[in-house]
């Protein structure tokens, strides 16, 4: 098998581990007894779907690692070449790359429901009739407060809307060639993400393939509020953070550039490998 090959069956090879999570933890009769036959469908509907559409991106991404570098940002290190895998030039005149931006997305709404499903609050709900469920979900919108934890609803929550900026960020030219304090076309692209991270919030929350549809669970205004609003928030401080803190470190410790790219972007990263990139992988200006 070759590398793009391996690369592309990881998220299918990936579906035995979760099923023995789910196993170890107790929740072999929640998932099997009570998981609906329309739901097993949708699920893993949508993981053949995000397989199918990602080859092209992948094969994209392969021919591109073999012959840019970026100091180590996209592929390996390689001190004082200033060229980019995606240099700014090589992004005018293009729009919003929209099908890795799907195939990228769907492929983490996969991921994050999969994870889900390991969980007994979510298994125990499967059953019953899925649109009567599902709508009675959504009825509990007339709240603001979920009594979720801090942690969750503040962390997790914007965590998963920065994600989602960054899938749409980097497959958006105008936010590639441009960071801040260049001008306005920084902000135009972060409001775009902004746009983006809402539209992903409402369909994980309250979508057909969402946390209401899936697994019944009551949603409150309070994650509308704060997952792409705190999720845009926390990506303007990774790209503070790649601007000011890790693009003057590469010129000098590429390697601990890339360790620190991943403890200080981690939803970037997170959003790289949704793209099969090195987790360290940043083509945006923030970062040369």
């Amino acid at each position: 098998m070759d590398e793009a090959s391996s690369r592309l069956s990881a998220p299918i090879l990936e579906l035995p581990l979760l099923y023995s999570i789910a196993m170890r933890n107790g929740h072999r009769q929640p998932l099997l007894g009570r998981l609906r036959s329309d739901l097993v469908a949708a699920t893993f509907g949508l993981t053949l779907v995000a397989a199918a559409v990602t080859p092209a991106v992948a094969q994209q991404l392969e021919q591109s690692d073999a012959t840019a570098t970026v100091q180590g940002i996209a592929v390996e290190p390689a001190a004082g070449n200033a060229s980019a895998a995606q240099s700014p030039v090589d992004h005018h005149d293009r729009g919003i790359n929209w099908r890795p931006v799907l195939s990228e997305s769907l492929l983490f709404l996969t991921a994050q429901h999969l994870a889900r499903f390991t969980e007994q609050k979510t298994a125990t709900r499967l059953g019953g009739p899925f649109v009567n469920d599902w709508f009675d979900s959504v009825r509990s919108l007339n709240r603001f407060s979920d009594g979720g934890k801090i942690t969750t609803n503040w962390v997790a929550h914007p965590m998963m809307g920065s994600v989602t900026t960054h899938i749409l960020g980097q497959n958006d030219p105008e936010y590639l060639e441009n960071k801040i304090g260049s001008g306005s076309g920084y902000w135009r692209a972060k409001g775009k993400q902004f746009l983006f991270a809402t539209v992903y919030s409402i369909q994980f929350e309250i979508g057909p393939l969402s946390e209401s549809s899936l697994g019944n669970i009551h949603q409150a205004g309070i994650d509308f509020v704060l997952t792409s609003s705190l999720g845009t928030v926390w990506s303007v401080g990774e790209d503070l953070a790649a601007q000011h803190v890790l693009r003057p470190m590469r010129a000098t410790h590429p390697k601990w550039a890339n360790t620190l790219t991943v403890l200080l972007n981690p939803t970037r990263a997170f959003a790289n490998v949704m793209a099969f990139k090195r987790p360290w992988a940043c083509e945006a200006a923030s970062c040369y």
